[in-house]
């Protein structure tokens, strides 16, 4: 993706791609309607956010090493493909780092967690953060644990690709999760 404008459209169809999936899978004889979570990790993360956020189907979700305010995620990230893709934005578009934050918080407003996470109910809610993450910064993790009425956070003491070693501690945390919110 070279622009904002096409990042925005891709998270859109992210959503919407999910959504339809939520259409199919309640037209599933075996599947509660009134019983549905939804759990990411990392972007799927942010996408799951926005998709609880939206969707009144869904009950609960889990967001792991997610956030909010995807314009100071862009421009903190020490991700490689976030650095080049904020460069790329920088050179095409002649910005400076104050005016691509600002750029950015304007064209992917419809797309940040933060938009919607007032709408949330927290406790119906997980999230699962890597304390030393550099991917999605702790500051991003508590913006949306703040604008969604603070849910249950924990921090593990992790990056957030060295957050694959505590899987095993996620998985059951989020079973756990939703086994509660969604009995």
């Amino acid at each position: 993706h070279k622009t904002l404008e096409s990042a925005e459209q891709v998270l859109k169809h992210y959503v919407i791609d999910i959504r339809r999936g939520i259409d199919w899978l309640i037209a599933q004889k075996e599947v509660d309607p009134h019983r549905l979570g939804i759990m990411g990790i990392s972007l799927g993360a942010l996408v799951a956010s926005v998709v609880m956020e939206v969707d009144p189907r869904i009950k609960a979700g889990a967001f792991l090493l997610g956030g909010a305010d995807l314009a100071g995620i862009l421009e903190t990230s020490e991700e490689n493909s976030l650095i080049k893709f904020r460069q790329r934005v920088i050179n095409h578009e002649g910005l400076d780092p104050q005016k691509f934050r600002d750029t950015a918080a304007r064209v992917l407003r419809t797309v940040d967690p933060l938009g919607y996470a007032a709408k949330l109910d927290s406790s119906r809610i997980l999230m699962i953060n890597g304390y030393f993450d550099q991917v999605i910064r702790r500051e991003h993790a508590k913006s949306f644990w703040e604008a969604s009425g603070r849910p249950e956070l924990v921090f593990i003491p992790t990056g957030h690709y060295s957050a694959g070693l505590l899987l095993a501690y996620a998985r059951a945390k989020t079973v756990a999760h939703f086994q509660k919110s969604l009995h």
